[in-house]
């Protein structure tokens, strides 16, 4: 038996995804945050593709992380662990956020 050991983002992105179709084999999680704002994002190997309320998609490299997962660009930032997280757009006050089911 092999035991394979996966990225701790892509983790996190598997039990952020619920329950998708058999043909959806990427995780994907739409996320809430405190100051109002919203997007969702889908993690495919290695990444997060976010996509704002404007429609526009940005992508963020994964960054190795102690516990959790952080994907950056240098201006745009989604850490967390579990279904919280922080999104960060430049030099503003990061926000708190949640994906939801």
């Amino acid at each position: 038996m092999t035991l394979k050991i996966l990225p701790p983002g892509l983790l996190v992105a598997v039990a952020l995804s619920g329950c998708g179709t058999a043909a959806s084999k990427i995780p994907a999680a739409f996320f809430t945050c405190a100051d109002g704002s919203h997007f969702s994002a889908s993690f495919p190997e290695g990444k997060a593709l976010v996509t704002l309320p404007d429609h526009q998609t940005v992508t963020l490299p994964q960054r190795r992380s102690g516990s959790g997962y952080w994907y950056s660009s240098g201006r745009y930032e989604l850490r967390g662990k579990g279904k919280e997280a922080t999104w960060t757009v430049g030099r503003r006050t990061p926000t708190t956020c949640q994906s939801q089911p």
